[in-house]
């Protein structure tokens, strides 16, 4: 219970990378691994976590993904540096760090927690400024959460001009950081009302507020766009999604720029954002979850072959009797 709700916490938590919230919302990082560290109160509590007996995150009210949007920006801090640490391979479950019982333990949790491992001199207002040249901060605890530029500098740099208000190292034109899914470069202008209606919807759902929705809306446009990409062809397709599909696979499955995409959705399993199968599970499953990245890891893997799809079907020689 917990992994499966810790999962769902970090999928939604709001990295300032966005490259750490894939890793952290994907196979990539073991939860079996991971559990290692949140099973520490101590850890727990420094990035903003706490469970009930029943595995649940408290408070029992919300839900995890509200619990990640809302974290405090220190804890969060600490919730990056810790995934962070796993995804460089330095954290792991054999980790003295994350032993209590050893002298590494107690050092981690402070860092964690923004707390100095050690002492920090103080310059004195009255004492002049050192006559050496600039250099590295070396008073800054490195397990910190990243701050503002020459926030530990000498008074001798001029000041550099702040970026705008509420930037971050994600632009806010990136697509990861939209509500919705990101169709440019999908060409339906000219496909058929009723499939050109569901990418307008597709386009337009909140993947924050529908994830669930926004899951079986694509696999929708997948099967339909199949479906009348092959449409008065030779090879017509006809049924549901893996069906459809094996038409899809003869025809495109040795180009070199789809031959890795089919792949991912025609063999993937259930884990594999995109796949058959995970559409299948969403679409079938009432026990299935999804959140808003799961859904923007499926468009990633779908998206160049409805690129290729709502262009002409290649022209092939008759089929020999």
């Amino acid at each position: 219970m917990k992994m499966a709700v810790m999962r769902r916490f970090l999928a939604a938590a709001p990295f300032s990378d966005h490259t750490l919230r894939q890793y952290a919302a994907s196979d990539d990082l073991a939860m079996s691994a991971f559990e290692y560290a949140y099973r520490s109160k101590d850890i727990a509590a420094a990035i903003g976590v706490e469970f009930d007996r029943d595995g649940m995150l408290l408070p029992r009210s919300s839900t995890p993904e509200k619990i990640a949007s809302k974290l405090p920006k220190k804890k969060l801090g600490a919730l990056e540096y810790l995934v962070g640490e796993f995804r460089a391979g330095r954290l792991n479950t054999r980790s003295p760090e994350l032993k209590k019982r050893d002298d590494a333990y107690q050092p981690f949790v402070d860092r964690l927690n923004g707390v100095p491992t050690t002492a920090t001199p103080t310059p004195s207002p009255a004492a002049p400024a050192p006559p050496t040249p600039p250099g590295p901060s070396q008073g800054v605890s490195h397990g910190m959460p990243p701050s503002g530029p020459g926030s530990a500098t000498g008074g001798a740099t001029p000041p550099q001009p702040e970026p705008p208000s509420g930037a971050g190292s994600r632009g806010p034109n990136h697509p990861d950081t939209k509500d919705t899914l990101d169709l440019s470069g999908l060409d339906y202008e000219n496909a058929p009302l009723n499939l050109k209606l569901r990418y307008f919807e597709l386009r337009r759902i909140n993947l924050g507020n529908l994830p669930i929705a926004s899951a079986i809306l694509l696999r929708s446009v997948l099967e339909a766009t199949i479906k009348v990409h092959f449409e008065g062809s030779a090879t017509p397709a006809t049924g549901e999604l893996s069906a459809v599909f094996k038409v899809v696979a003869q025809t495109y499955g040795s180009e070199k720029t789809l031959k890795s995409t089919i792949g991912a959705i025609q063999s993937g399993n259930a884990h594999k954002h995109g796949s058959i199968q995970w559409f299948n599970l969403i679409a079938h499953s009432a026990d299935a979850s999804v959140t808003a990245e799961d859904v923007r890891q499926a468009w990633k893997v779908v998206n160049p072959l409805l690129r290729r799809l709502l262009r002409p079907p290649l022209q092939s020689a008759p089929a020999t009797p």
